[in-house]
């Protein structure tokens, strides 16, 4: 009886694929994988969208969003915890500046919030648009639309959280 209970143990080995354990959170993989530099967007400003901003927020560039412009429309997209955390630069549009957006989106056959992004960029004087949408070219005019998708994974090391509210 000695010898059976023995090789119970030794029959029952660790396989060498074991799940990690659950308290260690799994590396998620990113939305981002281009090569083009938020960074270097900045300069010239750039107009987000809500997706976009939501995307940003949760992928690591959280200390660069309140760099961005948002069209006051599109701010009821944005995520309540984006909205009570980061300082966003939010831009009105009359109501005949919304309607121009409106045909603007209605000929680029996109939803309205691109026509809107895109005429805050014009007022503004910003070259970029950065949104999640993806059936768009890649300018109007002399706007730039880029994908959040086509941006670089950001660098974990240049998360500061400086641009947080906080409240003492």
């Amino acid at each position: 009886m000695v010898a059976a209970s023995a090789t119970a143990d030794i029959a029952a080995p660790v396989p060498p694929f074991a799940p990690i354990p659950a308290s260690r959170p799994a590396q998620q993989p990113s939305v981002f994988s281009g090569d083009v530099e938020l960074d270097t967007l900045l300069n010239d400003g750039v107009v987000a969208d809500a997706g976009a901003l939501a995307q940003l927020f949760r992928g690591g560039y959280r200390n660069r969003i309140s760099k961005l412009a948002v069209s006051a429309k599109d701010l009821q997209n944005v995520p309540e915890e984006v909205r009570q955390v980061i300082k966003l630069t939010v831009v009105a549009l009359s109501p005949i500046e919304l309607s121009i957006a409106r045909d603007l989106a209605m000929r680029l056959e996109a939803p309205g919030f691109v026509g809107e992004a895109l005429l805050v960029a014009k007022k503004m004087g910003y070259e970029n648009y950065l949104t999640t949408y993806k059936n768009i070219s890649k300018n109007y005019k002399d706007i730039s639309i880029v994908e959040t998708a086509s941006l670089k994974v950001p660098e974990i090391s240049a998360e500061s959280g400086g641009d947080l509210i906080s409240f003492s």
